[in-house]
C-alpha cells in the first residue's frame, strides 16, 4: 500500500512544521495574556482577548513568513545548532515588533508585558519544537 504523507520529503516536514507553529502562535497569544494575569484566564479584560482575536491572522500570517524569510523551515533540524538558535531568536523578535507595531497602528490595546511574555513564549516553544526533532530522530535511531 502506497503512503498517503511521505515523512521523508522535506516538503512534509516542512508543512507539519508550519502547522505546528501556527498551533503554538495561537497558544502563546493567549498563554501570554494569561500569565499576565496570573494565570486565571477569568481576570482578563475582555477587550485585551478581543484584539488578539482580531489580529490573530495577521500575526499568523506575518510570523510565518518571517520564519520562511529566516529560513527555519529550510533547515535541517536533525543537526540543529546553535547558528539556529540564533535564527529563532532573530525570528522571535521580528515577529513580535511586527505583531506590536500591527496591533499599534489598528489600534489594539493589550498590556505593555504582553509583548514581553509573548516573546519569551514565542522563543521557547520554537526553540523546543525545532530541537524536539532532533531529540526525536535520536530516539528513533537507538
Amino acid at each position: 500500500m502506497k503512503r498517503i504523507i511521505n515523512f521523508r520529503s522535506s516538503r512534509t516536514r516542512m508543512l507539519l512544521l508550519a502547522v505546528v507553529d501556527i498551533f503554538t502562535i495561537v497558544f502563546n497569544a493567549y498563554l501570554s495574556l494569561t500569565v499576565r494575569y496570573e494565570l486565571h484566564f477569568s481576570w482578563i479584560p475582555r477587550g485585551y482577548v478581543e484584539s488578539i482575536e482580531k489580529y490573530m491572522l495577521i500575526n499568523i500570517a506575518t510570523t510565518l513568513l518571517i520564519f520562511w524569510l529566516m529560513r527555519l523551515y529550510q533547515s535541517v533540524w536533525t543537526y540543529a545548532s546553535t547558528h539556529e538558535l540564533i535564527l529563532v531568536f532573530g525570528a522571535s523578535i521580528l515577529s513580535t515588533a511586527f505583531q506590536g507595531l500591527g496591533m499599534q497602528l489598528l489600534m489594539l490595546k493589550v498590556p505593555r508585558s504582553y509583548y514581553i511574555f509573548y516573546f519569551a513564549a514565542l522563543l521557547m516553544t520554537t526553540t523546543a519544537t525545532r530541537f524536539s526533532y532532533r531529540a526525536f530522530r535520536a530516539v528513533l535511531q537507538h
